[in-house]
């Protein structure tokens, strides 16, 4: 009868073990490949001011849950595309056309005293998608990345 307790024990504990073993490696599998993935997203990512690629992190979402991404307000549209859109008065650049820094239409008026304004127009931008070709850069690796952290 003690045999029989302690190989079940000794059962219980192996099999509790293993799981710990699994759990822990499944973070660090998802953790890595997450790490992989905003490597290869911030590659792939428009690199006109460096920013964009800059604000690519992973978030955890679980511990065996994780996505990568940028909270630029600009990351979206840069990613799937955006069409011709107004800007809003809110930016500020150097207008290369008129030599001189672009002006809200209430800062034009009162620095130059003119009712006239300066509208932005964005002609809109194609889909980059730095963030699926991203994933797609790592995913056959995903095996190997587990394989890694998994107990032999």
């Amino acid at each position: 009868m003690d045999v029989a307790v302690s190989t079940r024990v000794v059962a219980r504990n192996n099999i509790g073990q293993f799981i710990r073993d699994c759990e822990q490696a499944a973070g660090e599998t998802v953790l890595d490949v997450a790490k992989q993935g905003v490597a290869a997203s911030q590659a792939l990512a428009p690199k006109r001011t460096g920013a964009l690629a800059a604000s690519i992190q992973p978030f955890l979402i679980t511990r065996t849950q994780a996505v990568w991404g940028s909270a630029l307000k600009y990351a979206l549209p840069q990613e799937t595309g955006a069409r011709p859109h107004p800007l809003p008065a809110n930016v500020s650049f150097w207008w290369e056309r008129e030599g001189r820094p672009w002006m809200a239409p209430e800062t034009y008026l009162r620095v130059t005293g003119f009712p006239g304004a300066d509208p932005i127009s964005h002609p809109g931008n194609p889909a980059t998608h730095y963030l699926r070709d991203g994933f797609d850069a790592i995913k056959h690796r995903i095996t190997d990345i587990m394989r890694k952290h998994y107990p032999g």
